[in-house]
């Protein structure tokens, strides 16, 4: 990895140009969906580091039909990491007019969910979900001024794939609201519940393996 410091080189000397500042002018604006989603995936690579999973130390070459590996998932094909997809949304965003308070119903927050067919990874599954869990990371400001460093501006709902795979309703959905996520019980999680809760949904994935097996 990277770790900010290198600089751009010509004719083998050093310019005062910087990894840094790549990324403070590529990626600064975090209200921007796409860099929105990118810092939902870091803030749930920082709760697992929390907990003593260290999620750093291997990048992602940008195939993988997930966005990262998490505890360990005992399958009866043997141990693997979990595959963990973190998909983001919020009410307040880039385009939004600053403050102006949203007051949007929890029907109009949605989250992608929708199957995909990937040729590198494990072609052979062809148009499927490919991770073992769903963490949903929902942006709860209200205005633009809010600080989204500020953790509790975060809710976190944690579901796993096989839960989606098996209802009739949602398996052939694109996408999946914040209000059917609330009905399906499943709890508001803090960040510094949020690995507790990946951990106990890992469990729950090599539990209902074996009493399928069973």
């Amino acid at each position: 990895m990277y770790t900010g410091n290198e600089h751009l080189i010509v004719a083998g000397k050093e310019l005062q140009y910087s990894m840094l500042n790549f990324w403070q002018t590529s990626y600064s604006d975090i209200l921007l969906n796409m860099n929105r989603g990118t810092f939902a995936e870091f803030i749930v690579r920082c709760a697992l580091n929390e907990r003593g999973l260290p999620t750093f130390n291997k990048t992602m070459t940008g195939i993988e039909p997930f966005d990262m590996e998490g505890p360990e998932l005992v399958l009866e094909s043997g141990a693997r990491p979990c595959r963990i997809e973190v998909k983001c949304s919020a009410y307040v965003q880039h385009w939004s007019k600053p403050r102006t308070y949203l007051d949007k119903p929890d029907s109009k927050i949605t989250f992608s969910i929708s199957p995909a067919y990937d040729l590198f990874y494990e072609a052979e599954k062809g148009v499927c979900r490919h991770n073992d869990l769903y963490v949903f990371a929902f942006y709860n400001a209200r205005y633009r001024e809010c600080n989204m460093l500020n953790l509790d501006f975060w809710d976190f709902y944690v579901l796993p794939t096989y839960r989606i795979e098996n209802d009739p309703s949602l398996s052939s959905q694109k996408t999946i609201s914040l209000g059917r996520i609330k009905r399906m019980h499943l709890d508001k999680i803090s960040f510094n519940n949020l690995a507790e809760a990946i951990y106990a949904c890992v469990n729950e994935i090599s539990n209902h393996h074996d009493s399928i097996k069973e």
